[in-house]
């Protein structure tokens, strides 16, 4: 982490990203997807899964923290895959990625559940109460 910035302003801990990553394709692979990897690829979103049997698309962006949940910002790049690709983009977030991790969040189409109507195009941040209130849905 860069001097200066605090986990709350990135909305993810990079030392839990390896960890949230990996616990979220299990979890796809378990629910029968195939799951590619497109973290460096700068599309704006983690992870292309595809469902074998319904070939159901899933745009998964992974969020990772050490310990308990925190916000989550969606960068300009995910919010813009987000608003355009809608019931295909997914958040996941995973927290307790130091000891048990476990997936807390699953949310299709953020825009809709998060944004109020927000179309530009913008880093987004999204509410930790914001997130609990999905903890209780997913």
């Amino acid at each position: 982490m860069s001097a200066g910035v605090t986990v709350d302003e990135l909305g993810y801990e990079p030392n839990a990203e390896k960890v949230a990553v990996a616990k979220v394709i299990a979890e796809l692979e378990s629910l029968s997807y195939t799951v590619d990897d497109r973290q460096t690829a700068g599309v704006g979103y983690d992870l292309l899964a595809r469902h074998v049997h319904t070939g159901e698309q899933r745009c998964v962006e992974v969020k990772g923290f050490t310990g308990q949940m925190g916000p989550v910002w969606l960068e300009q790049n995910e919010w813009a895959q987000a608003l355009q690709r809608r019931d295909d983009y997914w958040l996941y977030v995973v927290d307790d990625c130091a000891e048990q991790a476990a997936v807390t969040v699953r949310v299709q189409d953020p825009v809709n559940v998060f944004a109020d109507g927000a179309g530009r195009i913008q880093r987004y941040q999204i509410k930790l109460s914001q997130l609990k209130e999905q903890t209780r849905h997913g």
